[in-house]
């Protein structure tokens, strides 16, 4: 039996889908707690379960076998993951809700355990939790891997001005010497030009060259998630937020036209947030790369630009330098499946050597 607020189940069950959807009861379930509409709920399930490039989702749903009704759910969306080099299938766990009436422990543990027990095909999964959803999941098992951490720098002080000083007259004070302010600020960024040929430009599309610089990245890190041009199109460009008009910076050699490194963002309300990037160390270092994204943003007016990945010594000394500075810090959980990798996997999560962005979570 479980207590669920106004409600006592005596009676539950879990129905798994994967080739069909009931999509009209996730639409029901979501309802409560996404905000999203449901055009845009409708076509993430066409997105992210029929069309997914890494194979069809795994939906799990609560039932309440007493009314007949269902009541919440879950989903496994797959990844392929590259550890130590090879590629390994994994899952994220996405799209967790319950109905407010029905919103207790009992049943959420319920609807994790069976999905943990019917999923020993993968190797491991790998989440990125609210705060509601993190305490259910480690419940069942899940333990806490580096966190993601959030860089920000600001490029036009008046929105730092606008949003921190709330007193009045400070704040007119300050935003009459904003450009001051941010003159001071591109002193301060200001980067003797590279001796190497670089060139930047804005692309539309992820190509072959993408592929290549891909090949030459992935062998920096043991941990990491794919990211070939097929998985980049439909990551981003097929990708049916309307709030995310994803952009593509890349950073060319010029001797022979090679990528050496790309950012992928989206700009929403004067804020550029960034959901992937890689360089290739020989040709393109980090910081470079920061110092000529930030510059491109600075062309196009943007107020501030934010960057989030696991948390990793190196990397993030090369944003300090760039005059980043941390914001804040989501937790990232995983499970492992495959009992082979008990041994050595959390290692590898928890080392220098795992590469996550934002773009690695489900949406």
């Amino acid at each position: 039996m479980f207590l669920c607020g106004a409600k006592v189940l005596m009676n539950i069950g879990v129905e798994k889908f994967v080739d069909s959807y009931p999509v009209e009861s996730l639409l029901s379930i979501w309802k409560e707690s996404t905000q999203k509409p449901d055009e845009y709920s409708r076509k993430r399930i066409d997105w992210a379960f029929f069309r997914n490039i890494c194979g069809r989702a795994r939906v799990w749903l609560l039932r309440d076998k007493n009314e007949g009704d269902y009541f919440g759910c879950s989903a496994l969306l797959p990844r392929y993951f590259l550890v130590k080099g090879k590629k390994v299938p994994g899952a994220l766990i996405a799209d967790t809700a319950i109905k407010k009436e029905y919103r207790a422990l009992g049943p959420a543990l319920f609807l994790h355990e069976e999905i943990l027990k019917s999923s020993g095909d993968l190797s491991f999964i790998l989440a990125f939790p609210n705060r509601i959803a993190q305490a259910v999941i480690q419940r069942v098992g899940f333990k806490r891997a580096k966190n993601l951490v959030h860089y920000i720098k600001i490029t036009k002080s008046k929105r730092a001005i606008e949003k921190k000083i709330k007193v009045p007259f400070l704040s007119t004070l300050f935003l009459f010497f904003a450009p001051i302010i941010d003159l001071g600020m591109r002193i301060l960024d200001f980067r003797l030009p590279s001796r190497k040929k670089l060139i930047c430009l804005q692309k539309d599309e992820f190509n072959e060259k993408f592929d290549y610089a891909w090949n030459e990245f992935r062998p920096k890190f043991d941990f990491l998630l794919e990211r070939n041009s097929d998985y980049l199109k439909w990551r981003y460009r097929n990708n049916p937020d309307p709030s995310k008009d994803y952009k593509i910076f890349t950073v060319y050699k010029s001797a022979k036209n090679e990528l050496a490194g790309y950012v992928v963002y989206f700009v929403k309300n004067g804020l550029a947030y960034v959901d992937d990037f890689i360089w290739i160390e020989e040709h393109l270092k980090l910081q470079r790369l920061l110092f000529l994204f930030v510059r491109a943003m600075r062309k196009k007016s943007v107020d501030a630009v934010q960057f989030s990945f696991m948390e990793n010594r190196l990397i993030e000394k090369s944003f300090k330098r760039n005059l980043f500075f941390e914001i804040g810090k989501s937790s990232v959980l995983y499970y492992i499946l495959d009992k082979s990798m008990a041994e050595f996997l959390p290692e590898l999560i928890n080392r220098e050597k795992a590469f996550i962005t934002s773009g690695d979570r489900d949406f």
